[in-house]
């Protein structure tokens, strides 16, 4: 049975919030994703761990390769599916436009000029390759070496330089300095991982590898989001295998579950992203729905003009900050900057966490 809502009872990184309480938090919470970091936190997570990483370097700008860093293991179904259909990837924000549009105009609005990036989980290089394009100097890394090598065909297509093509595990990023960047995009890497240790330690490398003051962009998918692509691809196919109820409560699928080409996945509520963020001595920017309202008509808005299509992405873009409309999107986009000095976020009224098994 599901309780008050059917989305998991514990936090995505491992932490218990008490949602028997939503009804007297629910505004706080909305109130502080909508208004920043300066907002009322939920009073039943810790916002307070402290961020435990190695000592840093204070090499800047420089990313150094260490012989055996990336993590020895069986490849993973993830890896496995994305080497299987690179294309099909490069391929997905064609026909995804609106997510794509809308990403890059965050991208383009927050990142300073010529700014190093590292593109970690970039897959075949889409968002890669569009800020070489604006000048930014990128690093390309990824689990998939099918992906990597479409990414260098596409940028020698596109005739952009990307700084380096990196096989690399989001977890285990040990080639690369700690403070060796200036902005992080994690597009994908989170949701791929259906263990609350591996979301942490994501992050954890996003931070160690990004300078102080850096900017670091985190997508996620939303708790309901397959449930709406069969509403609207396959709505005959609930109760032939498919059931909702397999994957809602935890927000986690794993392959035995029926999600067509979908391997290990996590799904967020959207109200747990800002808080779960701000754990990692972050300043909250933006969290900001990827496709707004008017995901269920994509292809009837990928057959508009370009110039309609073009408002769209406008009037999108404007109104998907709102949390009122999270849950119609199936990405989530977070932006935070790293405090200047480790342990400087605002503190919340933090618990006791219950560990991140």
């Amino acid at each position: 049975m599901f309780r008050h809502h059917p989305v998991r009872l514990t936090d995505p990184f491992g932490l218990t919030i008490d949602y028997t309480k939503q009804v007297a938090t629910i505004e706080a919470i909305l109130n502080s994703l909508a208004v920043g970091p300066s907002g009322e936190q939920p009073s039943t997570m810790d916002l307070d761990r402290p961020f435990h990483g190695p000592p840093h370097t204070h090499v800047k700008f420089h990313v150094q390769y260490r012989p055996g860093s990336i993590m020895s293991k069986k490849p993973s179904n993830v890896e496995a599916a994305y080497d299987g259909a690179p294309e099909r990837e490069w391929g997905r924000l064609s026909y995804h436009r609106l997510e794509f549009e809308i990403a890059k105009r965050n991208l383009y609005t927050f990142l300073p000029s010529r700014t190093q990036i590292l593109d970690t989980g970039g897959g075949p290089g889409r968002y890669a390759i569009a800020l070489a394009q604006q000048g930014h100097l990128v690093t390309l890394s990824d689990l998939s070496r099918g992906c990597l090598d479409l990414a260098r065909q596409k940028a020698q297509e596109a005739a952009v330089h990307i700084q380096d093509y990196v096989h690399a595990d989001a977890r285990n990023m040990g080639m690369f300095n700690d403070e060796a960047f200036e902005a992080v995009l994690c597009m994908g890497p989170v949701y791929h991982m259906v263990n609350a240790d591996d979301r942490e330690q994501i992050i954890r490398e996003c931070m160690r590898v990004l300078t102080p003051g850096g900017l670091l962009f985190v997508t996620f998918i939303t708790s309901y989001a397959p449930l709406m692509r069969y509403v609207r691809n396959t709505p005959g196919q609930l109760g032939k295998g498919y059931d909702p109820r397999e994957f809602l409560p935890s927000g986690v699928h794993e392959p035995n579950q029926i999600i067509s080409g979908l391997p290990d996945a996590f799904f967020i509520h959207p109200t747990e992203v800002q808080p779960v963020m701000e754990r990692f001595d972050l300043e909250t920017l933006k969290v900001t729905g990827l496709e707004g309202i008017v995901m269920g008509i994509e292809t009837t808005l990928n057959a508009l003009p370009d110039s309609t299509f073009a408002y769209w992405v406008d009037l999108m873009y404007e109104t998907a900050v709102d949390p009122v409309t999270w849950g119609s999107s199936e990405h989530i986009l977070y932006i935070g900057r790293k405090h200047m000095e480790s342990g400087s976020a605002p503190s919340g009224n933090p618990i006791t966490p219950e560990g991140f098994s």
